[in-house]
């Protein structure tokens, strides 16, 4: 226990210190005599921005349906580990470790998956893997 949690601590102190690199500035740029519209305004926008676009609307869906998926599995996950699948809680620590490790390495391949195979293919097999 020990170690995951001096491992949480070192990881988000080096975030923390490579976010304060971080040069730039990050609010949109706002003429000074035009009036920022309503929050609620701002969101029914954007909504309809997406609705008319059928391509972001689809993905949009489609993220919103294995977001929630992967929800439900990750909260039901920590009792079918310890029960039925009769991991101890050290092991079940290195099954979701083993989790991060697959989003690193999927990350570092998802480049070159992309350009051999092209973003359609790379996105279907997204879907099917997740799946499995």
């Amino acid at each position: 226990a020990s170690f995951a949690l001096g491992a949480t601590f070192v990881g988000y102190t080096l975030t923390a210190v490579i976010l304060m690199f971080l040069v730039g500035r990050f609010r949109v740029a706002v003429a000074p005599d035009e009036a920022t519209p309503p929050v609620h305004a701002q969101i029914s926008e954007g909504l309809r921005f997406l609705w008319q676009q059928r391509l972001l609307r689809v993905l949009a869906l489609a993220v919103a349906v294995l977001g929630s998926c992967w929800g439900a599995w990750y909260a039901v996950m920590p009792l079918y580990a310890t029960g039925p699948m009769g991991l101890s809680a050290a092991d079940y620590g290195l099954l979701v470790g083993a989790l991060g490790v697959g989003g690193i390495l999927g990350t570092i391949v998802v480049g070159p998956f992309n350009r051999l195979f092209g973003r359609r293919w790379a996105m279907v097999c997204t879907v099917v893997l997740t799946s499995v």
